[in-house]
């Protein structure tokens, strides 16, 4: 008569709910999910580990219910196929207090979030871009390309520590010239960056509907540039509803020649970055700062000559208002040492001008006469200055000379 074996059984809730401890070596089965567990003698039903069955060729979740059974080097025989996690960027390998040795890569790549780190002979690629080289024939290491020569002194030892170079230090600036020795030290500081060039600042702020500058009376007051000097426009202090540009003329957003940071189109206000003008030789007589929101707000910006206006032999140029302190004196009255050759002929001779005792040509009042060397002999001195007060009329050169005009 055969003999009838049957093991402790349930179901899975039923092996949960009564929780029960199992005898050493006794076997308690879920017949509705196939699972079975050990007992040890002490450990209740939900503490014990389930035993599956492992077959060969086929992979396995690595998860918690294996934290109990560590794994040796007797279970990791080697693996033909990726070792993936069943979550992304959740489990790591290794912890700070259990690390790894040494981590064997051949020719593929290491991922650090976006970071990607290769290597092709002796460099070390970041993103396909070389960052380190060594040459151990001529003893050189090469970072970003900052090529250093290892003395005897700096030996491959702890005492040299490798820092990493950040895009904040220039290489450019550093050249092949510098070897490290021992009397190099690579912790050295880096210089700061030079200040701005100097030049003249206009500070720009608005008010409402206006814009006012530092040191000038007024809204929208005209300034004078002088062409080869630099200056600058800060527009911190102007708000964004009234962006402020230099133009070559109202509404003009063309470039304006010489001139950096400067936006025609769309103004800058409400910022620390300077617009920088540095006035050409070539510039116009005139260009514009405007609110590129609004035309009315808008005010002059004059462009003169660094040493004045040169003047040339021979050509005419008015005396406006800037001669004002250059005044007259007496001292520019007539002597006998004023050549007359100098006076043009645009005297007109009136009335109220006589003829000088003697003979001679007969004026007509209205006309034009040339004043040559022949007048030269009636010499003017200063005290015979002839001034506005001083007006011979008609009547009284009738009477002073025998000959009338005509």
């Amino acid at each position: 008569m055969a003999i009838q074996i049957q093991l402790r059984r349930g179901t899975a809730l039923e092996w949960t709910n009564a929780n029960t401890i199992l005898s050493i070596g006794e076997i308690g089965v879920e017949h509705d999910t196939g699972k079975f567990k050990l007992g040890n003698g002490t450990s209740n039903w939900n503490s014990l580990q389930y035993f599956t069955t492992i077959i060969t060729g086929s992979s396995y979740p690595i998860t918690s219910s294996w934290s109990n059974n560590s794994l040796t080097a007797s279970y990791l025989n080697p693996i033909s196929q990726s070792l993936i996690p069943s979550t992304g960027s959740t489990y790591s390998l290794g912890s700070p207090t259990n690390k790894w040795k040494d981590l064997y890569v051949s020719s593929g790549s290491i991922y650090i979030g976006e970071t990607v780190l290769s290597t092709s002979g002796s460099t070390l690629f970041v993103n396909s871009s070389p960052a380190v080289t060594l040459n151990t024939a001529s003893g050189q290491l090469e970072v970003g390309g900052f090529t250093a020569s290892l003395s005897s002194s700096y030996s491959s030892t702890a005492s040299v520590a490798l820092n990493v170079l950040t895009s904040s230090y220039s290489l450019n600036s550093v050249s092949s010239s510098y070897a490290l020795t021992a009397s190099f030290s690579l912790n050295g500081g880096i210089s700061g960056s030079s200040g701005i060039e100097g030049g003249g600042l206009f500070t720009v702020t608005s008010d409402g509907f206006n814009y006012n500058i530092a040191g000038y009376s007024g809204t929208f007051p005209a300034i004078t540039v002088v062409r080869g000097q630099l200056y600058y426009f800060n527009v911190s202090g102007v708000s964004a509803s009234h962006p402020f540009a230099l133009r070559l003329s109202s509404g003009n957003t063309s470039a304006v020649s010489g001139s950096t940071n400067n936006d025609p189109v769309s103004g800058l206000a409400n910022t620390s970055t300077l617009i920088i003008y540095r006035v050409p030789d070539d510039a116009p007589s005139s260009i514009v700062y405007q609110c590129v929101y609004h035309s009315g707000m808008i005010g002059t910006i004059n462009i003169v000559n660094q040493y004045g206006t040169t003047l040339t032999t021979g050509s005419t140029y008015p005396i406006t208002s800037s001669w004002s302190n250059n005044a007259t004196s007496a001292s520019y009255a007539l002597t006998s040492s004023y050549s007359l050759n100098s006076v043009s002929s645009s005297y007109s001779v009136t009335a109220s001008y006589a003829l000088n005792a003697g003979s001679g040509t007969t004026l007509t009042t209205g006309s034009t006469y040339p004043i040559t060397s022949s007048w030269a002999t009636n010499a003017r001195s200063s005290s015979f200055a002839i001034t506005s007060s001083y007006v011979i009329s008609a009547s009284a050169a009738e009477s002073f000379h025998p000959f009338l005009l005509a």
